[in-house]
């Protein structure tokens, strides 16, 4: 069975660190993953964290203080 997990990034990648906020993650990794292993990624742009009359950029905080992690090592605590 295939399963896309959408991670929300920094720059994007599986190298990359994992965003603790969905609004303002510069980018989001698609990782597709089969059968427990990695077999694509892809990342893709996040208009919003560039603008700033969106209501859930106030306040300058992330959502939650979360310790950073690889987008790898997330996906491998998934199993």
């Amino acid at each position: 069975m295939k399963t896309l997990v959408a991670v929300p990034t920094f720059k994007g990648g599986l190298d990359d660190e994992v965003r603790e906020s969905l609004v303002r993650a510069e980018t989001f990794t698609l990782v597709e993953v089969e059968g427990g292993a990695v077999r694509q990624s892809y990342n893709i742009e996040n208009g919003l964290p560039e603008r700033q009359d969106y209501p859930g950029l106030g306040g300058g905080q992330d959502d939650c203080p979360c310790t950073p992690m690889k987008v790898g090592d997330a996906l491998r605590e998934l199993r």
